[in-house]
């Protein structure tokens, strides 16, 4: 038995008529709820702890770049598919993450 997946795309997202600018605001609602959900999910793996929702989104918008960068370099491409979106922005903000603790922790000894 298979289990349906959350296939939304922002391609589907943005199909409206000219000049109608709901798809662009999903769009970007979608975007800083995968920003929000892999900043948050890195967090807990990272330290346990959330960076506090700001950061969380942060953190889960530029993993999503670094993770896309990445993800692409191996020839996996997302597709715009929500779930595969999120694994790979996680994985980014993991990494822009444990960077960034390591810039920390060394700007703090100094």
């Amino acid at each position: 038995m298979a289990f349906p997946t959350l296939t939304l795309t922002l391609a589907q997202a943005n199909q409206t008529a000219p000049g109608d600018d709901r798809g662009l605001i999903m769009s970007l609602i979608v975007w800083l709820f995968v920003g929000l959900v892999a900043g948050f999910i890195a967090s807990k793996i990272v330290n346990r702890s959330g960076q506090g929702l700001v950061r969380d989104i942060l953190l889960g918008l530029v993993g999503s770049f670094v993770g896309g960068i990445i993800f692409h370099l191996f020839g996996i491409h997302r597709d715009g598919a929500i779930l595969l979106s999120i694994v790979v922005a996680t994985v980014g903000a993991i990494l822009v993450l444990v960077v960034y603790h390591k810039l920390i922790r060394r700007r703090a000894v100094v």
